[in-house]
């Protein structure tokens, strides 16, 4: 059974340190530059993995940043990956191409020349506006929006949150969907991690047919099942506990001062995390309606999913979503 890491092993972080403090631009500089924390505005999101990193923008991979094995005690040689049709064009297709450290530097496997980040990010914003403007809007939309509340919400430590197959478990036998947001929050006397599952106002997932149950109870259920095992509440606190320690030292990575979040140190302290076993859903516009909460047909499916007991945050922008305060 696999278990729930978030981590990075000690001679990959001493790659990233060399990096970070080398005196030639490379592509780990780059990507620090335009990773934006949470709460701080637009700019590309960080998830830390086991052992690996992705940098998101509007939920599309920039680059997946990924270490071989390499010798004990010596920094491990890292590789770096992104969608080939971010620098070739939609022809390319879903594969991967590899950034390879060559005679000339840094380049991508397959590209006929050197393309930044930057540009990537571009495509990926370009290609989700063709997306949502061609019809096929709701997982634009609700990408999109997730970007945006992780922007103005400092607390979010983790998005695209994947949970390992547990046969302990039926419905994860063969995994579970991602969970969009996990965030910090103050409760009592502890920081605990709220995990929460971001929809369009219009995602059928959120309807509910006579006396049966929404879609989207069913993927909040899964999730609860898995926080309430003893074992795997362990394996996240102690996983989120460390992907705090990691965001604090890229923090001061980038900021080359040694400069760290209060609230990241915190939640890395042992014995201060504690979980939310109930995880809760967003609901925001999908950028036809100007009220959602005024919408007739959809009150009814918001009281059912009320009588459900399921905690629910509803704004007619993402941007205006505000999670419950950590301070």
């Amino acid at each position: 059974m696999k278990a729930f890491r978030r981590c990075l092993r000690g001679e990959a972080l001493s790659t990233l340190r060399d990096l970070a403090a080398a005196p030639e631009e490379n592509w780990w500089q780059e990507l620090l530059r335009l990773w934006s924390p949470s709460g701080a505005g637009a700019g590309l999101r960080l998830g830390v993995r086991e052992n690996s990193l992705d940098f998101y923008h509007e939920g599309a991979v920039v680059a997946h940043v990924g270490f071989g094995q390499g010798m004990k005690d010596e920094p491990a040689p890292a590789y770096v990956k992104t969608h080939g049709k971010y620098l070739l064009g939609e022809d390319a297709g879903d594969g991967y191409l590899k950034l390879l450290e060559g005679p000339a530097g840094w380049a991508w496997r397959g590209a006929d020349a050197p393309v930044s980040f930057t540009k990537i990010k571009n495509a990926i914003g370009s290609r989700m506006e063709r997306l949502r403007k061609n019809g096929s809007d709701r997982r634009g939309l609700e990408k999109r929006g997730v970007d945006r509340i992780v922007g103005v919400n400092s607390g979010v430590i983790d998005l695209e949150m994947a949970l390992p197959r547990d046969a302990a478990i039926s419905s994860l036998k063969e995994g579970a969907p991602r969970m969009d947001i996990v965030a910090l929050e103050r409760f009592e006397d502890k920081l605990r991690i709220v995990f929460w599952e971001a929809k369009t106002f219009d995602d059928p997932r959120l309807r509910v047919d006579g006396d049966g149950q929404a879609e989207v109870e069913g993927q909040l259920e899964t999730y609860g099942k898995y926080l309430t095992s003893p074992d795997r509440r362990k394996e996240i606190v102690d996983a989120y506990s460390e992907t705090c320690r990691l965001l604090n030292e890229f923090l001061a990575m980038r900021e080359g001062t040694g400069t760290t979040n209060a609230l990241y140190d915190e939640a890395a302290t042992p014995g201060r995390l504690d979980i939310d076993e109930k995880p809760r859903l967003l609901i925001f516009d999908n950028g036809k309606r100007k009220n959602i909460n005024n919408n007739p047909h959809w009150e009814r499916h918001r009281k059912k999913l009320e009588e459900s007991k399921v905690t629910m945050l509803i704004k007619d922008r993402a941007e205006d979503i505000f999670l419950p305060k950590w301070r």
